[in-house]
């Protein structure tokens, strides 16, 4: 059954290596801003002061993060960081790598070809788990030295180390379940990735609402964070997730063993007798309305979420002593501070928003690289019309879907006795829009000007997520946040916005599309 199984892996590595060192890079950053540069950030005791009184006075870094403890240390502050955002990054990354050395390489023809030749029936599934699980270890061993390196204790390190580990295995394990289940590359592609959020966004909801602690032990995910690294250490946690990705890589296998070759479980519906599309509104509506319906849910359910988040945090802000001592001097209000969790919601929203909207660009691209445009273009369907109609349906998606969770923001708080007024919430979600266009339109530009650079734009989305997140924290300079177009987005109902920023980025997206149509008329198809 496995026969074959270590030619693909030395095979299958050659690929994949430098998608493993690309995404072991963004924990190593995280844990090396933690640990490397700690004293550079923070040269004196004051500035560290100030950094945790920035974290304990916003507790939307709770709900991303998860729970924030002393970080008056360079190993708290990397562990922090490492276990709370850096092990689910390289989670994602195991995850769409293993499906696409499975499930991918079914849809491309590779698997097929392999097939032909001397090989198990289990050795492609096997190979792709080998390779996230290899891809694992080495982003965990390589965060531990360059931790312990940068002067990190060597006892916290190695269990940070083994924490992004795990999380990578158990992502793995996700992804070649999700294989077997979905029949097309995409499909396998949102259920793993959906699983994995919706433990991470639970994990944080948990956390941040402060529910019992068996809420925390029923996600795999909240087993990191019971390792307690920094303050106890304790590993037998990270047995429990050996234990479980050990069982879902039974289950796949199992799957794998009873399916056939090109199927799953979840199969394709198929279309109607008769062709009902009608010009070319329909045809990106309907390769894409599955995207734009997924997403819609999943934005309504990140907005209920949010909305009892806002009313939480407020509560929790107003027993926090510093918020109590600023409240008391007139510094701040409470509405300063709901409005700061508000613009912190509908960034992190905003950026989750704008996946799905380059998502619709690059599926242009992807019917162009199968060769199913160029019949579409053959009928005297202009170029220009059909890249408009992708980017319209993009831009309208993403403002419809950051709409509907600012909506259930208001609706939800105002239900729990939160004042966050609709009207408020409408404006600051419109001010955002221009930074989630941005992304749209930076996936436009290399659609149609550079397609090879793609990547780029996903680079783009999480790199702004985390200056955006975590750049007020590290206390970085304006220059650097500036990168960020969510830094260019004013809070709407503060005393004087600046506009600026906002005009200035919006001019941005404009010269994006226009170079973007330019380049798409004029390049080869399937350049």
């Amino acid at each position: 059954m496995f026969v074959g199984t270590w030619p693909l892996v030395r095979a299958s590595w050659k690929h994949s290596r430098s998608t493993v060192l690309s995404w072991a890079s963004v924990v190593m950053l995280l844990s090396l801003l933690g640990v490397g540069f700690y004293d550079v950030l923070f040269p004196n005791p004051s500035d560290v002061e100030s950094m945790q009184g920035a974290v304990d006075t916003n507790p939307a870094l709770t709900l991303v993060m998860g729970p924030v403890g002393d970080l008056s240390s360079t190993d708290g502050l990397g562990a922090w960081l490492t276990v709370g955002l850096g092990a689910f990054f390289v989670g994602i990354g195991m995850a769409l790598l293993t499906v696409r050395s499975s499930r991918g390489q079914e849809d491309d023809g590779q698997a097929e070809l392999f097939a032909s030749g001397v090989m198990g029936r289990g050795a492609r599934l096997t190979s792709a788990i080998v390779i996230g699980t290899g891809g694992s270890l080495a982003a965990g061993l390589l965060t531990a030295i360059v931790a312990t390196v940068s002067g990190g204790t060597v006892e916290t390190q190695l269990l940070v180390g083994a924490i992004v580990t795990v999380t990578g295995w158990i992502a793995t394990a996700f992804a070649a379940v999700a294989a077997q289940l979905g029949s097309e590359k995409q499909t396998a592609n949102t259920l793993a990735l959906g699983v994995l959020s919706a433990l991470y966004v639970l994990r944080g909801f948990c956390y941040s609402l402060d529910l019992p602690e068996w809420t925390i032990w029923a996600n795999p995910l909240g087993w990191m964070g019971q390792t307690e690294p920094v303050t106890d250490n304790i590993w037998w946690p990270l047995l429990l997730g050996v234990a479980f990705a050990s069982l879902l890589v039974g289950i796949a296998l199992f799957l794998q063993s009873r399916r056939d070759f090109g199927a799953g479980a979840l199969a394709p519906k198929p279309g109607p007798n008769h062709g009902k599309i009608r010009g070319v509104g329909a045809l990106t509506w309907r390769l894409n309305r599955s995207n734009v319906i997924t997403w819609i849910g999943v934005l309504v359910v990140l907005g209920v979420m949010f909305g009892y988040f806002t009313a939480d945090a407020a509560d929790t802000l107003g027993k926090n002593p510093a918020v109590q001592q600023l409240l008391a001097s007139g510094t701040a209000s409470q509405d300063d501070f709901n409005t700061q969790v508000l613009v912190t919601e509908l960034t992190i929203l905003g950026v989750v928003a704008a996946i799905p909207g380059a998502q619709m660009l690059f599926k242009l691209r992807l019917e162009e690289t199968a060769y199913r445009i160029e019949p579409v273009l053959a009928t005297g369907l202009s170029r220009l019309r059909l890249f408009s109609s992708s980017l319209a349906l993009a831009m309208f998606s993403t403002a419809l879907h950051l709409g509907l969770a600012g909506v259930l923001i208001s609706l939800v708080s105002r239900a729990s006795g939160t004042d966050m007024g609709m009207r408020d919430v409408i404006a600051q979600t419109a001010a955002t829009l221009p930074a989630v266009w941005f992304f749209v339109a930076l996936a436009a530009f290399f659609v149609g000007v550079w397609p090879r650079g793609r990547a780029i734009t996903w680079a783009a989305i999480m790199a702004s997520f985390l200056l955006t997140v975590l750049g007020p924290m590290l206390q970085l300079s304006d220059w650097v946040l500036s990168w960020s177009p969510f830094h260019h987005v004013p809070s709407v109902t503060g005393a004087d916005p600046t506009w600026t920023g906002l005009i200035i980025l919006s001019a941005v997206d404009i010269l994006l599309l226009a170079v973007s149509f330019i380049g798409y008329r004029r390049r080869d198809i399937n350049a």
